[in-house]
């Protein structure tokens, strides 16, 4: 799943009411950096921002967040052991294990494994690159073990 089709999304309740839209997915670092699990997301409800936890969250599509339960937490306020993935990695500049030059994080790939969702690629290929399919994503834990991200 790219983290910037997630962004923007619908955040629907157990019932299917739309409660508002997914702003930012959280990551806490953890001892191992390489192992980034989502802890939940950020949703813009009703112009407030809540943290929606992982576990709360009962499907994770395209189009739409749909929540088995309601979100606890009134305002979001980041911790300093988690890690903001729109605001915190897209756009920020990196030299891959294949790049020169510093390229920027297009956008990120999240993907199931077991119960958890977790970082899995990072994408910085330009826009081009991206139409003419050009070789896949940088995988998460190569830019970690680099100690290019998050480790800081």
């Amino acid at each position: 799943m790219s983290l910037r089709r997630l962004l923007g999304c619908a955040v629907v309740g157990e019932h299917g009411a739309h409660l508002g839209h997914v702003r930012d997915v959280v990551v806490h670092r953890s001892p191992d950096p390489a192992a980034a699990v989502v802890s939940g997301l950020v949703a813009d409800i009703g112009g407030v921002p809540f943290f929606v936890s992982a576990q709360a969250v009962a499907g994770w599509q395209a189009a739409r967040v749909r929540l088995r339960s309601a979100p606890v937490e009134r305002r979001f306020v980041p911790r300093p052991d988690a890690l903001l993935l729109a605001r915190g990695v897209l756009g920020r500049l990196v030299v891959t294990p294949t790049s020169r030059r510093p390229t920027r994080i297009r956008d990120l790939t999240l993907r199931r494994r077991g119960a958890h969702w977790v970082v899995w690629a990072a994408d910085t290929r330009g826009a081009i690159a991206r139409l003419l399919r050009a070789p896949s994503p940088v995988e998460w834990n190569a830019l970690v073990q680099r100690r290019l991200l998050g480790t800081e």
